[in-house]
């Protein structure tokens, strides 16, 4: 996901107070569950898209008043007020790599035509934690396209070693000569 400079502020914004207040891992889980909320409840979902809706904030503010903690209802409503609520995706995305960054760890992502084993990812695991000197996260998503190979993404660099890029990288020779 590309993560726009409008989001990167809000998410920085948020991650700075929360780290004051020694919140980082509460408002981690409540942009979490309130995500899923999201994602689950259609009229939610709808209720955030609408632009001009009467009542929106009360509304909002309800279903967060019990369950979220005031620094975070605070920040939602400051998202609804300034018509960014379509940017919580990123925030969210963008609060987890910096509590990645907090904790020393790096997430990457494996893109495989089948499921990796256990011991696959293990061992790739640690051949990268030992390249780049950090804790290591790795996610296997599955890509029947790619045919064989994977294709690492960490850092925003990209190792492709798949079937498909070697058999472009044969057509353009071919096309070349």
């Amino acid at each position: 996901m590309v993560i726009s400079s409008t989001a990167r502020r809000y998410a920085r914004a948020v991650f700075e107070l929360a780290r004051e207040k020694g919140q980082v891992e509460q408002v981690l889980d409540q942009l979490d569950s309130f995500s899923r909320l999201i994602e689950t409840s259609a009229e939610l979902k709808k209720l955030l898209e609408m632009p001009n809706r009467r009542g929106k904030t009360a509304i909002i503010e309800d279903i967060l008043r019990d369950r979220y903690s005031d620094l975070f209802r605070e920040f939602i409503l400051l998202l609804l007020k300034n018509k960014r609520a379509n940017l919580l995706p990123q925030i969210r995305e963008e609060f987890h790599n910096m509590y990645d960054q907090l904790q020393s760890r790096v997430r990457a992502t494996v893109i495989s035509a089948i499921p990796l084993s256990e011991d696959l990812v293990n061992e790739l695991k640690q051949r990268l934690e030992k390249k780049i000197n950090a804790n290591v996260i790795v996610e296997n998503r599955i890509d029947p396209k790619i045919l064989g190979g994977f294709i690492v993404q960490l850092n925003g660099k990209v190792l492709d070693a798949s079937v498909v890029d070697k058999f472009n990288q044969l057509k353009m020779y071919l096309n070349q000569n």
